[in-house]
């Protein structure tokens, strides 16, 4: 058997920065490729297909549950105690213009938008569940703003289940809409 004998400039260390910093950089991709969160399908996708989607859990809050609809979402007034400042809002929604380029002098005409909405156990402050929306328009917030009390007042209702009612606005909102706030199950008010 032939043995090397590495002298000391040709060893390798491995505590030396360049093994470690390419160590880093393998790490950091496979955390960023781990969190990745998944986007809305460009083209309507039919609601059933997105049941067997998971909503990632960073975009909700972890005290709505199925079992706990009655104490959190279910109650008058819950959103108000969740809401995030409009201190904090404003923040996010000026630095996401700024990353999207999108003009100062328009944030009047887009709301910052959760994903998840509060009503539906939505993260109220994780970036994750924050995004821009215009506020008028075939996908504006106006309209999505519909398919959120519809979707709460289902799920209060018992008509559908607190994870479906997640998965569909999360997924694809608008096939939503056209399930839920226009044609959905008839709601008792209360």
């Amino acid at each position: 058997m032939l043995a090397v004998r590495a002298s000391p400039r040709n060893a390798v260390d491995p505590c030396s920065s360049k093994p470690r910093q390419l160590l880093h950089a393998i790490l950091l991709a496979t955390l960023a490729a781990c969190s990745s969160v998944p986007t809305p399908h460009d083209e309507a996708a039919p609601v059933a297909e997105t049941v067997a989607q998971s909503v990632p859990l960073e975009v909700l809050n972890p005290d709505v549950r199925q079992d706990t609809i009655a104490q959190t979402i279910c109650v008058p007034g819950y959103t108000a105690l969740v809401r995030p400042s409009t201190t904090y809002t404003n923040g996010v929604k000026l630095k996401l213009m700024h990353e999207q380029s999108i003009p100062a002098e328009t944030a009047g005409s887009i709301e910052l938008d959760h994903r998840i909405p509060l009503a539906l156990g939505g993260h109220p402050r994780n970036l994750r569940n924050l995004a821009l929306q215009p506020w008028e328009g075939e996908d504006g917030a106006k309209k999505k703003d519909r398919l959120e009390r519809a979707l709460q007042k289902l799920v209060c209702a018992s008509k559908v289940t607190l994870n479906d009612a997640r998965r569909a606005i999360y997924f694809d909102w608008l096939a939503a809409y056209r399930t839920y706030a226009i044609s959905g199950p008839a709601i008792e008010r209360r």
